[in-house]
């Protein structure tokens, strides 16, 4: 799936980008196969009793988990997964720890069908995920060593370089690689490690970043523009 995303980073912590991901292959996985679930019932057509696509059942259960997102809640959001895919149990439990620490602000720009067969469907999802109060904010830790010994890496830098050694972990599907890369502090850092270790053992997974820009930057703070394909 390919897709755009604003994430919060405190340097190190890219826990929300571990979430979106875990979110995403649920939605899309089934059975530890490369199969799409049955789509959760979705908002009424404006042709009333007109069934919908295949297409636009998709896009409908994106709409409602990210609905149920903003509005934290959990028997909601759950509806729009596949309960019997393998990462189940594990994404409730850090969505329920998500839900407790913080608001999250969920906007779909724009969305695309790129592929599609009778088993799977493939859409390019722009969306901003932005958090927008915490109950707490983790202290930052260090980046990852710059690729030049010795010489110490800018914030727009050492944020980029989280996302790629992220991305090259999951790939490796090497999880204490993968937790090295996120803020331990967090308040859902045990439930995330539990759901990569259940996709790790389930998935083989492709990610690739396609682009990235710095939107806002602050001693504290820096809102990147993510533009990452991740495939089973």
């Amino acid at each position: 799936m390919r897709r755009g995303a604003k994430l919060f980073f405190t340097m190190r912590s890219v826990i929300l980008l571990a979430l979106i991901l875990a979110v995403m292959i649920v939605v899309l996985a089934r059975d530890g196969t490369s199969q799409t679930p049955d789509p959760t019932p979705a908002p009424p057509s404006p042709t009333a009793d007109a069934p919908l696509s295949a297409e636009e059942a998709a896009l409908a259960v994106l709409r409602e988990n990210a609905a149920a997102i903003i509005a934290k809640d959990l028997d909601r959001y759950l509806a729009t997964l596949d309960e019997s895919a393998p990462s189940y149990e594990s994404t409730a439990d850090t969505m329920r720890a998500l839900f407790d620490s913080y608001d999250l602000e969920v906007m779909l720009e724009g969305a695309e069908v790129l592929e599609q067969t009778d088993d799977e469907i493939v859409i390019r999802l722009v969306q901003i995920t932005r958090k927008t109060s915490a109950a707490q904010t983790p202290e930052p830790t260090p980046a990852p060593p710059s690729p030049t010994a010795g010489a110490p890496l800018a914030p727009e830098e050492a944020a980029l370089a989280v996302l790629r050694e992220n991305a090259a972990a999951i790939i490796a599907k090497d999880l204490d690689r993968y937790l090295a890369t996120l803020d331990e502090s967090a308040p859902s850092y045990e439930t995330t490690a539990d759901t990569m270790r259940v996709l790790f053992d389930s998935y083989n997974l492709d990610v690739v970043l396609e682009g990235a820009e710095v939107l806002e930057q602050t001693d504290d703070e820096i809102v990147i523009r993510l533009v990452q394909i991740t495939r089973k």
